[in-house]
């Protein structure tokens, strides 16, 4: 399979797209009071959905959030003893 320069196949993009619209479903399903924290800064519900509309790096953050979230799910790691 052929690779790109930052290392994704040829399906990146694809997989970028499908990660933005999880991330959207999920946020969209919280609650309107929603608040993220992210270092030192606050995120409310319609700024997360704006960042990962617009790509941001807000919105790159909370895709790559989604991401390890997914992967522990699926490996089980997530439902392992801290």
């Amino acid at each position: 399979m052929e690779k790109n320069t930052k290392g994704k196949n040829i399906a990146g993009k694809k997989i970028d797209n499908d990660l933005q619209e999880i991330g959207l479903a999920r946020i969209m399903a919280s609650p309107e009071d929603l608040i993220i924290s992210i270092g030192s800064n606050e995120y409310n519900k319609a700024e997360i959905i704006k960042g990962v509309e617009e790509s941001t790096e807000l919105g790159k953050a909370i895709a790559d959030a989604q991401l390890r979230f997914l992967k522990d799910m699926a490996s089980g790691k997530i439902y392992e003893p801290a």
